[in-house]
């Protein structure tokens, strides 16, 4: 598969912790450190998130991160929809895209309207060795 584009979400996936129950959120760094790599390799970043569009965006501009993204879709909308919606303004395929959330309900109901899209269980053990391969398959 050759990956064009991830679509993360925020909470428990690229950081630990909820933004809008203000809790003291926790970035993985190795997630930020795989975002900023894959940009630079040409695999674009994007984001599907549950939450706060201006929290969520201030909180990124503080990481250093905002920029990392492309197409922030951050709203407290069905994932489902906003995914293909996002796939469609960028005219790419499901074949070449990866969905990364914490929640099952989500990732399924990605899978329904997107089909043929990949998608990663942000608390699964080998998400994060699958992003390095990505990267690393990339990098050549």
């Amino acid at each position: 598969m050759k990956v064009k584009l991830i679509i993360w979400d925020l909470d428990d996936t690229l950081w630990e912790g909820t933004l809008a129950e203000g809790d003291n959120l926790h970035l993985s760094e190795f997630r930020a450190g795989i975002i900023r790599s894959l940009n630079s390799h040409g695999i674009v970043n994007a984001i599907c998130s549950k939450n706060d569009f201006r929290m969520a965006e201030e909180h990124l501009i503080n990481l250093g991160l905002w920029d990392e993204f492309v197409f922030p879709k951050i709203s407290f909308s069905p994932k489902g929809p906003i995914v293909k919606q996002i796939l469609d303004e960028m005219h790419l395929r499901a074949e070449n895209t990866i969905f990364i959330d914490d929640n099952n309900m989500n990732l399924r109901e990605v899978e329904h309207y997107v089909p043929g899209i990949t998608t990663l269980d942000a608390l699964g053990e080998e998400t994060d060795s699958i992003l390095q391969n990505i990267l690393d398959e990339n990098s050549h």
